[in-house]
């Protein structure tokens, strides 16, 4: 059962939580954030858009569509 929390604890993981929530409980401006997500669009593109946060994915789809554009422009940009 989900409880509000109001500050964090060291050796906790914390799931289904929102990026507002964990900016207002750890008064962190956004762009001191690094948030790493699984979700290019709810976790990643709303981070950045919404609070500025800088934001990273570790998943395979990105991996496997960089190899896909090696050739291209992008893949300078995304390294």
């Amino acid at each position: 059962k989900f409880k509000p929390i109001d500050a964090l604890e060291d050796d906790c993981v914390y799931t289904q939580g929102s990026i507002q929530e964990l900016l207002r409980i750890t008064k962190t401006p956004g762009n001191k954030v690094l948030y790493l997500g699984d979700s290019v669009f709810a976790d990643l593109v709303e981070a950045r858009r919404l609070c500025g946060i800088s934001t990273g994915a570790i998943i395979s789809e990105v991996r496997e569509e960089m190899e896909k554009q090696k050739g291209s422009a992008m893949w300078r940009y995304a390294r």
